[in-house]
């Protein structure tokens, strides 16, 4: 692997009767196995987090969240990153914006974010 975020530890929580996937760094250069290596049944998940704060360099396809099948994405990144321009319209981004309901995104910002489990389901 090229660089550390290629090693990023990607793992599952459950918590409340829901699967949460961590994905911490990862990116496009590790994604590919983690698809090869894990069925989509595996990778299913109630919450996503979105891999390297959502940054477009080096972000996982889009094929990698579609493997998960969030309902829901928390999404760690500051305000600054999340408004700047062109970042929500990369392609991992856009599939989020395409597949998520917007008001299932929990954006950071620059503060500690708290939420009740379970979180409402999407059915």
């Amino acid at each position: 692997m090229a660089s550390s975020n290629s090693m990023s530890n990607v793992w599952v929580m459950e918590s409340a009767g829901q699967r949460f996937m961590f994905t911490a760094d990862a990116n496009s250069e590790c994604s590919p196995y983690i698809l090869q290596m894990y069925s989509e049944k595996t990778l299913d998940s109630d919450v996503v987090q979105l891999a390297h704060h959502g940054y477009n360099v080096g972000a996982p396809a889009p094929e990698f969240y579609a493997a998960m099948t969030p309902d829901w994405v928390l999404w760690p990144t500051s305000r600054e990153n999340y408004e700047r321009p062109g970042v929500q319209s990369g392609a991992a981004n856009r599939w989020i914006f395409e597949n998520v309901d917007q008001s299932r995104i929990i954006v950071s910002y620059d503060e500690v974010q708290r939420f009740e489990l379970p979180l409402e389901s999407a059915d």
